[in-house]
């Protein structure tokens, strides 16, 4: 007759194992998850497909700020270029600017230069009076390379220095007549007519003319 643990033993298999070992093996089958195959049929436990820990760091994926961060600077590098390469036309175009409000300057100040000396010449000047004032002008920096131009801007200066003292001749009737006649002169030998057409003024004001010029 067999013993219990022997008959346990046969009862599991051929092989020999203890009932300790039995209990073990039923404690862990019973702890291992079952699914509905499992339970209904008794298959083998469907196999489980590893998934990423939570904490895995993901694919980077393209920044839109850093899209417009590069979007950005090749529009700096683009306006960069462009600043660069129209600078030299600007500056040119500033320097040409500087130049001609220095060339005005330099024209006024000959016209204030020309008006004094007719201020103080209005009977007129003798021709060592004219060189000497073209050589102070020279030593002032101004151009005299054209002493007949210099020599008419100075007749009209002194044209407009009668003029301006006839009644009912504002500076623009003035500046017509000096720029009409060009000298002195040229005006006294005009007769009334001559004076109203050219002018654009009235007879009786142009009679004071001819009478303010004798």
């Amino acid at each position: 007759m067999h013993s219990r643990s022997e008959s346990g033993v046969r009862g599991c298999g051929s092989a020999h194992i203890t009932e300790s070992q039995i209990t073990e093996r039923i404690h862990m089958a019973a702890k291992r998850p079952k699914t509905t195959q499992d339970t209904r049929a008794g298959g083998a436990t469907p196999e489980i497909t590893p998934t990423a820990p939570e904490n895995s760091p993901a694919a980077p994926e393209s920044s839109p700020t850093a899209a417009r961060s590069g979007k950005s600077e090749g529009k700096t590098t683009r306006e960069s270029a462009t600043t660069a390469k129209n600078a030299p036309a600007k500056r040119g175009r500033s320097g040409g600017a500087r130049a001609a409000k220095q060339g005005d300057d330099k024209e006024a100040d000959l016209r204030k230069e020309l008006r004094g000396f007719a201020e103080s010449h209005t009977h007129g000047w003798s021709h060592d009076e004219w060189t000497g004032l073209l050589g102070s002008l020279q030593e002032r920096g101004f151009d005299t390379s054209e002493p007949d131009r210099l020599g008419l801007e100075l007749e009209k200066e002194r044209l407009a220095l009668k003029l301006e003292k006839v009644t009912g001749l504002g500076p623009a009737r003035v500046r017509s007549l000096t720029e009409q006649f060009g000298t002195l002169w040229s005006l006294r030998h005009a007769d009334v007519e001559q004076i109203s057409s050219a002018g654009g003024i009235p007879r009786a004001v142009a009679e004071r003319v001819t009478e303010a010029l004798r």
